[in-house]
């Protein structure tokens, strides 16, 4: 922080009551508050990484959160309100660009003015937090004022009791901003976190986390628009990727799990069932040449029963494993009608034996007839409208 009020400049008079070390403590902790940390864990479905997992995690304060009674043990600084403490910072003046000056509306001046019982002063605390603005007759913030902690952050806006209530901006030593709404010292209703390095959110907020609707674009031009709840992504949202793959479906605790649609830049689209990020569950992928699979995956493979259909007529039913034919299946054309036998993606036996081909059909009306296929099977007209792709029926 810049330089501080001498003693000489302060009448020395001492309010009543217990030591304020602790409430000080809490103030120097004050820095920690909303911090958003954005984990990368690559991008998904790349060939050669196709995990990702980014976690935000924001909006801690390390130790007490209790800012009651800051009056005790303060000093009063005999100087001007309009006088101004000079910060250095190269942090907090970068900061101090990333968004237009605060100001107070019309019906916040006009509450400031007329509310007589406050008085504005300067107020020096151990450890050399400064506060400026205004007071009431117990010496707690009260109304408008700005605090300049010992570490360089600074807040800016409204108190009441010792607490930021209200609107109010954070200028994080650490890097960052929040400009929006407090409750009780806690970031909650709407609000903007803007950092250093480009991150940039905005949306709702409850209990100091991101929760309900909001917007959060990374430092890397990655894009979330969707549901929080404590902080993480919950329930319905929409992930734009840097390299121009898009997501849209659920997510659970910042993965993506649930029904999701998912488009790659190619052309390349699924929809269906996702754990862990991968595809896992029953869906549908359809290429850019029309080719399509309605069937199983497991971890982003082919893996179970499937249905795939060439783009020339030609269809193969049957079991999956690690991304290929493996085990029974059926192959029809319109030429060619027959069972057979694949193992890792190739055509290894072609069963003619009428015994053999009623044990592979009740294999698969078995699967058929199975709770989770039929499920999707109920479900695949609208997972192909949501592609955008014409109507097969597959029961």
């Amino acid at each position: 922080m810049g330089s501080s009020p001498s003693n000489s400049a302060c009448c020395k008079c001492k309010c009543n009551g217990e030591s304020s070390e602790k409430e000080i403590s809490s103030l120097q902790n004050t820095k920690s508050i909303i911090k958003i940390q954005s984990i990368y864990r690559g991008f998904i479905f790349r060939k050669k990484n196709p995990d990702l997992y980014r976690n935000i995690n924001c909006f801690s304060i390390r130790g007490s959160s209790s800012f009651s009674d800051l009056s005790k043990q303060i000093k009063e600084i005999s100087m001007n309100y309009s006088t101004e403490i000079q910060d250095n910072n190269p942090k907090i003046l970068k900061l101090k660009n990333l968004l237009p000056k605060f100001e107070l509306d019309e019906k916040e001046a006009y509450l400031l003015n007329t509310a007589t019982q406050l008085k504005t002063m300067g107020l020096l605390y151990p450890g050399n937090t400064i506060y400026k603005g205004t007071v009431n007759s117990k010496f707690q913030r009260e109304g408008f004022g700005k605090l300049f902690l010992s570490d360089g952050s600074i807040y800016e806006g409204f108190f009441k009791e010792n607490k930021m209530e209200g609107r109010g901006r954070l200028l994080n030593i650490e890097g960052f901003i929040y400009d929006g709404e407090f409750k009780n010292n806690l970031a909650c209703g709407y609000g903007k976190y803007v950092g250093l390095d480009g991150t940039v959110y905005k949306g709702t907020w409850d209990n100091n986390k991101q929760n309900g609707i909001g917007d959060v674009t990374y430092n890397d031009n990655s894009h979330y628009i969707g549901n929080f709840v404590d902080g993480f992504k919950n329930g319905k949202g929409k992930f734009f990727f840097p390299e121009g793959n898009i997501y849209d479906g659920n997510f659970y605790n910042n993965e993506i799990k649930g029904e999701g649609l998912y488009k790659w830049r190619d052309g390349r689209i699924y929809m269906g069932i996702w754990e862990n990020n991968k595809m896992n569950g029953y869906g549908i992928f359809c290429w850019p040449d029309n080719k399509r699979y309605y069937g199983h995956y497991t971890n982003n493979n082919k893996d179970g029963f499937g249905i795939f259909y060439w783009t020339d007529g030609k269809k193969f039913e049957g079991f999956w494993k690690s991304g290929k034919q493996h085990g029974f299946g059926l192959i029809t054309s319109s030429k060619i009608s027959e069972y057979g036998e694949w193992f890792e993606g190739k055509h290894v036996k072609t069963i003619t034996d009428d015994n053999e081909i009623d044990n592979i059909k009740k294999i698969i009306l078995e699967k058929r007839n199975n709770k989770e296929f039929s499920d999707f099977v109920k479900n695949t007209q609208k997972y192909e409208k949501e592609i955008g792709i014409d109507n097969i029926d597959i029961s």
